[in-house]
C-alpha cells in the first residue's frame, strides 16, 4: 500500500525520533513524502535541529524515488474539489484557504493510488464527500 503521510503524521514522528518509514521496510507498506508536506515543514523550521531534520527526509525521499509532486491534474482536480466544498458546505473563502493544502494533498494520493494518514480527520471526511480520497488515522 503507498501512503502518503500528512504533515503533522512526519512531525510526530519527528519529534518521536522515529525511523521515517522511506527506508525499505520489507513489508507492503510504501511511504511517500509529498512535496506539499514538505513545503509545510520547512515553512515550520524553528531552529537548526528542525531543519537538519526536514533537510535529512527530503534527502532520503528525494535518493529513494519517494518524493510525490502534485502533477497539473491534481492542481486542477483539487480546484473543482475546493469548488465543491465550497458549494456544498457553503464554506468561507478563509475556511477554504485552510483547506486548500490538504485538499491538494487529497488529490495527489487520488491520483497516485496512496492512502493519506493523518490526525485530521475531521477535514479529510470532509474532503472525502467530495473526492474519492482514502485516508486513514495514524
Amino acid at each position: 500500500m503507498i501512503v502518503l503521510p500528512d504533515t503533522n503524521v512526519w512531525l510526530r514522528w519527528l519529534r518521536a525520533g522515529a525511523t521515517t518509514g522511506l527506508e525499505d521496510r520489507g513489508d507492503r507498506l510504501r511511504v511517500f513524502l509529498s512535496a506539499i508536506v514538505l513545503q509545510e515543514l520547512w515553512a515550520g523550521v524553528r531552529g537548526s535541529r528542525e531543519a537538519a531534520d526536514v533537510h535529512r527526509i527530503h534527502e532520503l525521499a528525494r535518493r529513494a524515488g519517494k518524493l510525490a509532486t502534485p502533477p497539473a491534474a491534481a492542481w486542477v482536480l483539487s480546484g473543482q474539489a475546493l469548488a465543491a466544498l465550497a458549494a456544498k458546505r457553503r464554506l468561507s473563502s478563509a475556511r477554504l484557504r485552510t483547506l486548500r493544502n490538504d485538499v491538494l494533498l487529497a488529490t495527489s494520493a487520488v491520483l497516485l493510488g496512496a492512502t493519506v494518514l493523518t490526525e485530521n480527520i475531521r477535514d479529510f471526511s470532509m474532503i472525502a464527500a467530495v473526492l474519492p480520497v482514502e485516508y486513514r488515522p495514524c
